[in-house]
């Protein structure tokens, strides 16, 4: 199972990008660590989630 932001998901041949989107995400207010790694945002549709991926997803949040 897939460790993304501390729980654990089955993950069944998913890009990230699909993943992202699929949970909500807004792609263009995060960043995304991947195994250890920070993740350009025009590779996250070239990652294919693996059961054995530590992902962080961390959302940026406007303010004052």
């Amino acid at each position: 199972m897939a460790e993304i932001n501390g729980k654990y998901e089955e993950i069944n041949d998913v890009n990230l990008l699909d993943y992202l989107i699929k949970n909500k995400y807004r792609v263009d207010r995060i960043v995304v660590d991947y195994n250890g790694d920070i993740v350009k945002k025009s590779d996250f549709e070239k990652i294919n989630i693996k059961n054995t991926d530590k992902i962080e997803i961390v959302c940026f949040v406007g303010g004052g």
